[in-house]
């Protein structure tokens, strides 16, 4: 077993080496986190079209009160104090059960784009 792991990671180096050799191998580099959606590095400009943030809203003031607020509106009109709220999903909602927030969210999202349904 252990021979096995060693020939394992030798093939994994390998391969990281002709990576390396043929300049294919990737990294990971760091970017400034005071705007994903515009940022730039000490030698080029950044311009964020791959994350799910795209469009900047996990850093935009306004939104985080258009969101809490609403979180807030929904979760007093719908779980009692001793019960409580849910945060996250909690397992998908064929498994799980549905929500009115998922069913409100999605019937306007249907709306908006003028479509029967939206998931």
């Amino acid at each position: 077993l252990a021979y096995k792991k060693i020939e394992m990671e030798s093939r994994l180096q390998e391969c990281l080496d002709r990576r390396e050799r043929e300049g294919t191998l990737r990294s990971l580099m760091p970017i400034p986190t005071s705007s994903a959606a515009s940022a730039s590095t000490s030698t080029f400009p950044v311009i964020d079209f791959s994350s799910n943030d795209y469009l900047g809203f996990a850093r935009c003031p306004e939104q985080h009160h258009r969101v809490e607020s609403t979180y807030k509106q929904f979760m007093s009109a719908t779980y009692s104090r001793a019960q409580g709220p849910l945060l996250g999903a909690t397992g998908s909602r064929l498994l799980s059960g549905d929500s009115n927030l998922a069913r409100s969210l999605e019937a306007n999202l249907a709306h908006i784009h003028n479509r029967p349904a939206a998931l």
